[in-house]
This record gives structure tokens, C-alpha cells and sequence, in this order.
């Protein structure tokens, strides 16, 4: 039997490095998890050379990507933008008055990210991510149940125990892309507000804007756009918002700045910049670079999206 032995140190480096379980090794190396762990432990009797192309396949594999990962900047953490703490401030009222609270803007204007933040430091205050499947009011009754730990979570109670579960819990519900849930939802969702004092939140984009606005003009909804206490919009970010961004980042040139900002201004916003910040710091890095140049951004944005930088960003 041929000894593997500098294979099995190679492995348990990597994975004390990335902090990886067997398990996890397991299902990347495609090699059963009791395999592996004999393996590793130098008690296989069953045909080690079989087991160790595998598991050198998955070394160079993972080397791959750690080398990757080192030229592939990372966007900043959650940084608190002006934006941001005009989010903060819609969730703090809802959770506070026990109201509802609506944001509604473009995409990229930092809303999801807002609110992951506020529930990562707040007690009882739950996200929620609508889609198509959740749009209707069972449906997301049913997922907020699964969110909060309802006594009840389906059927025909389901709605009462979700009151017995939020009720006193001086608690927020923040249901992101809120602009999936039809009518009936959202109205499903301001009972729920009114018969177990939850505040509520909706996250949306323009549509959600536009169907809230509508409801105050229809008799049989008035009553969903009247319980709204708060309301904050923003259709892109803010110049404070791209100036603390690229300061995240860290300097730069006039003339990459100036175009950065430009990207952010446009459709995406903060996560078009993000992200093309970050597939720019890649070409700088291959490059072996650690400043950003024009040509770099242009490829940042001209990989990843069907049309060239327009030339009137570029001057």
C-alpha cells in the first residue's frame, strides 16, 4: 500500500485553515464520509490509491479557489450609508409604535442588507423574503409561522397561533420583496398588526409603491393604506451613499472614482458598484496590481452586463 501520508497532512491543513468538517470534505470529494475519516486517520484497508485521487482531486480544487479568492476582493460588511439609516429609522418606528412601516425604492439603494443588520442586533424582530410561491395569505402566514416557531403552522388555526406566538413580544416583522404578496396578503398581514400589536415593515420596489398609493383610492383597501405610519422612499442612492461606499473600498484615482459614481447612479445601484468593483480588483490582481485603472472598470462592467459602458460615462 503506498503511504499517503503528505496528502492527509495537505488535507488537514486546509481543512483547520477554512474551518471545514469531515462532512463537508465528505460531500466536495465526493468520498463517503466512514471512508474519509479512516482515511485520514491511516486505518483504510480498502484501496487507499482509489480514495486518495479523489482526495487529491479535491485539494487542487480547493487550492484553486483559495488562490481565487485571494484576488477576489470581498465588498465591504454592512456599512450604515445615509441611506441605511433612513431604513433603520422606518424599522425602529414600526417596532417601537407597533405600526407599519413600508420603504419602497430601486434595487441597490442597501434595503435588503438594512434589514438583515437591524434583525442581526434587535430581539424578536424576524425577516421574511417574499416570493411568488409566499403571495398569497396562507402561504405567507405559513412561512412567518415557520420564521417565529408558531405553536401552529398550518391549518385552519393558523392565524391564531401566530397571534399567541407574537403577541406581547413587542416584536417586527420585516417581509422583504413585499411587491410578490397580492392584496389580500398585505391586508392579511395589517390583521395581523391590528390583532396581535406586531409591528410590521414591507420592503418592495416601485410597484409596491404604486399599489399602496392605489389603495387609498379604493374603498374596500383604504384601510391598508391608512395603517401605514411610515413611509420612506429613495429611487437610487444618495451621493453620500457612493461616497462612504468608495471610501470602503479605499483610494483611488479622480478619474476611476468619477466613473464609479457613475455606476452607482445607474440601475443597480450599490450592488451593480459592488460588483463591479470587485470583478475590477480581480483583472488588477491577476495583473498583479494593487491600484485600479479606467480599462479595469470598463472590463468590471463590460463582462457582466449585455452592453459596452456608455462612452459618456467613460469621458
Amino acid at each position: 500500500m503506498t503511504s499517503h501520508t503528505d496528502l492527509i497532512n495537505t488535507i488537514k491543513a486546509i481543512q483547520e485553515r477554512n474551518g471545514l468538517s469531515q462532512s463537508q470534505i465528505s460531500r466536495e470529494s465526493g468520498i463517503p464520509k466512514g471512508t474519509l475519516n479512516q482515511f485520514l486517520a491511516g486505518k483504510y484497508t480498502g484501496d487507499n490509491d482509489k480514495v486518495a485521487l479523489k482526495a487529491q482531486r479535491w485539494v487542487d480544487t480547493n487550492t484553486n479557489r483559495h488562490q481565487l479568492r485571494q484576488k477576489l476582493r470581498q465588498a465591504p460588511d454592512f456599512v450604515m450609508l445615509p441611506s441605511c439609516e433612513r431604513w433603520m429609522n422606518v424599522f425602529e418606528y414600526a417596532q417601537i409604535a407597533q405600526d407599519i412601516g413600508v420603504i419602497t425604492g430601486a434595487p441597490g439603494t442597501s434595503k435588503t442588507m438594512t434589514a438583515e443588520y437591524y434583525c442581526s442586533i434587535n430581539s424578536n424582530a424576524w425577516l421574511i423574503t417574499a416570493d411568488s410561491s409566499l403571495k398569497t395569505p396562507h402561504a405567507i402566514l405559513r412561512d412567518i409561522a415557520e420564521t417565529v416557531d408558531a405553536p401552529v403552522k398550518n391549518g385552519s388555526r393558523l392565524m391564531s397561533g401566530l397571534i399567541k406566538r407574537l403577541r406581547g413580544t413587542q416584536g417586527l416583522l420585516i417581509i422583504d420583496e413585499a411587491q410578490h404578496l397580492t392584496t389580500a396578503a398585505l391586508d392579511q398581514l395589517r390583521a395581523l398588526n391590528d390583532r396581535a400589536g406586531i409591528g410590521i415593515a414591507w420592503i418592495g420596489n416601485e410597484p409596491l409603491r404604486g399599489r399602496i398609493e392605489g389603495m387609498g383610492r379604493e374603498a374596500s383597501y383604504a384601510q391598508i393604506f391608512s395603517r401605514v405610519g411610515m413611509w420612506k422612499n429613495r429611487r437610487k442612492p444618495t451621493k453620500g451613499d457612493l461616497d462612504h461606499m468608495l471610501s470602503q473600498w479605499g483610494t483611488m484615482e479622480s478619474d476611476v472614482s468619477t466613473l464609479l459614481r457613475w455606476i452607482g447612479s445607474q440601475e443597480g445601484g450599490l450592488r451593480e458598484l459592488n460588483k463591479t468593483l470587485r470583478f475590477a480588483w480581480f483583472i488588477a490582481s491577476n495583473d498583479g496590481r494593487d491600484s485600479l485603472r479606467i480599462s479595469d472598470i470598463e472590463m468590471g462592467w463590460n463582462e457582466r452586463r449585455p452592453q459596452p459602458l456608455p462612452k459618456r460615462a467613460e469621458g
